[in-house]
């Protein structure tokens, strides 16, 4: 799995070097494990993800390339529109439901 991480990390900055003017923008995950309900089985495979340990790969290889990194606040992210950013509530009514 560490292989793994570091191929996709090594992919994503590799890709994000290739625009003009790159910057990357990552969530702030802090407290993810805390934040989310479900099952026993659900809280056992989110504490196996290695998000952590993704982002760190992410961040290094980045400071290596001399990419900025972002770290932004999740809320309301998902109810802004990529297009032109206006945030409504009805973009995102509820978390199984996308317009």
């Amino acid at each position: 799995m560490r292989d793994i991480h570091h191929q996709i990390s090594r992919q994503i900055v590799d890709l994000t070097a290739a625009y003009e003017r790159p910057v990357m923008v990552f969530e702030t995950l802090n407290g993810i494990r805390s934040r989310v309900g479900g099952s026993q089985r659900f809280h056992r495979r989110m504490s196996s993800w290695a998000f952590r340990h993704w982002i760190d790969l992410v961040t290094y290889k980045a400071a290596r390339a001399g990419l900025p990194m972002v770290s932004v606040d999740p809320r309301g992210t998902c109810k802004a529109c990529s297009g032109c950013g206006h945030s409504s509530r009805s973009n995102r009514p509820d978390l199984s439901h996308l317009r």
